[in-house]
């Protein structure tokens, strides 16, 4: 029975010792997980500090107030910048600022790549006329003597007209919206020589394009097939007189003396 007993108390004495070697191994691995995270931040912290900004793509804007309006500044950490609340202040404060990407160049260089809207037509509302980018989107209001530059868009009255903001227009008109915006989009490259776009009728858009050109869309329907048409009949229409190009059907072109 001693025996026993003395088996039972080193067998007690080996698992206390097992015990205690598994609670240090816990301990030393918590430890080190600490140590690994205190040096992770301790080296965020010291190392890819923001020593240079450059500002890309920036025509209107001067480079030093994009920095300053994205609240970004030197010394500031790459790796742990807040990109949207920067990016956000940009589109607040600068209407003709269209995208916006923050790259990182490691170790230590932001670069601010900047797409700014181009005016390519104007809306009016009751009292000034607004410059509108190719999503139609309210750039800013302009005087009559400066809007001879840019295609004039008829048939639409905008609302609630403010800086940046979205095209609104009478309930009346509601839907025309969409459709001037996709007629920008289809025929993008070639509103530097559009005159005006006429909206007043839903069935039968219309736009003039040079000085004797009217294109006639109709139902604003089937839009990229009907810029097709355009593209492969227009080097070879008669450029000496008035015509209407009726591209409504979207099957067949047809070349109307105006």
């Amino acid at each position: 029975m001693a025996r026993n007993g003395r088996r039972s108390g080193r067998t007690g004495s080996r698992g206390r010792k097992r015990t205690r070697r598994s609670r240090f191994s816990i301990l030393y691995k918590a430890a080190a997980l600490v140590a690994i995270v205190a040096a992770i931040v301790f080296g965020l912290s010291v190392f890819f500090r923001i020593n240079t900004i450059e500002v890309i793509g920036i025509s209107r804007y001067n480079a030093e107030e994009i920095k300053g309006a994205c609240g970004i500044k030197i010394g500031d950490n790459l790796l742990l910048l807040d990109k949207i609340a920067g990016v956000e202040k940009l589109f607040k404060d600068y209407p003709y600022i269209k995208e916006v990407k923050l790259l990182r160049s490691l170790p230590d260089k932001l670069v601010i790549s900047v797409t700014e809207s181009k005016p390519v037509a104007y809306v009016s509302s009751e009292k000034e006329s607004w410059l509108i980018d190719i999503d139609g989107r309210l750039l800013e209001s302009v005087p009559p003597t400066e809007l001879s530059k840019y295609c004039r868009v008829t048939g639409m009255t905008i609302v609630g007209a403010e800086v940046g903001g979205e095209l609104y227009v009478t309930e009346d008109q509601e839907g025309r919206e969409k459709t001037l915006v996709s007629v920008l989009s289809v025929f993008a490259d070639l509103m530097a020589d559009m005159r005006w776009i006429d909206m007043s009728k839903d069935y039968d858009v219309r736009m003039q394009y040079g000085d004797r050109i009217q294109i006639k869309l109709g139902v604003p329907t089937e839009l990229d097939k009907k810029r097709q048409f355009f593209d492969a009949v227009i080097n070879s229409v008669d450029k000496n007189n008035n015509i209407i190009l009726d591209i409504s059907d979207a099957k067949v072109v047809r070349e109307i003396p105006n």
